[in-house]
């Protein structure tokens, strides 16, 4: 299993305005077979909406309980859940969901770090003063849980 956060407009960051940076779009697909990708989040702001699900992923680990995240600017609202060794994501529009995927908790979660840490790195390798915006820090130390949870421990 693959994650792929993909923003647009990344040319904003070698900007003197790229703190508008997080501001843009980002959709985040999922490749689970080697031909097969899918569209699993998508937001109109992506700084605020990757602080929202990693913070509500944190929140669905520690108390098991099913996490609620809307879209910013979009009319989709996203449920994660977890049934025992899997992660259910349930895409919702209008009150009915529109689409469902069914992953290993232990594969999302490792998919998961690993992406966060290679755009977290991409970004301040395009501009390193990226990292002084407090949504860069902010970002990077909500991400940085997955990386150091004990599944992924267990793992390396």
């Amino acid at each position: 299993m693959e994650l792929k956060f993909l923003v647009e407009d990344g040319d904003i960051l070698r900007s003197p305005y790229y703190n508008d940076f997080f501001f843009e779009k980002i959709k985040i697909f999922v490749k689970t077979v080697k031909y097969e990708k899918n569209e699993l989040f998508h937001s109109a702001v992506h700084g605020s909406f990757l602080l929202n699900l990693g913070d509500a992923i944190i929140e669905l680990l520690k108390t098991g309980k099913e996490q609620s995240i809307k879209s910013i600017g979009e009319p989709h609202l996203y449920k994660i859940s977890l049934q025992s060794d899997e992660i259910i994501i349930k895409s919702i529009e209008k009150q009915e969901v529109i689409q469902q995927f069914n992953f290993s908790r232990e594969d999302f979660l490792n998919a998961l770090a690993i992406e966060s840490k290679h755009y977290l790195q991409s970004i301040k390798k395009v501009n390193p003063r990226i990292v002084l915006e407090d949504q860069y820090q902010l970002l990077a130390s909500c991400y940085v849980y997955f990386d150091s949870s004990p599944i992924i421990e267990f793992n390396s």
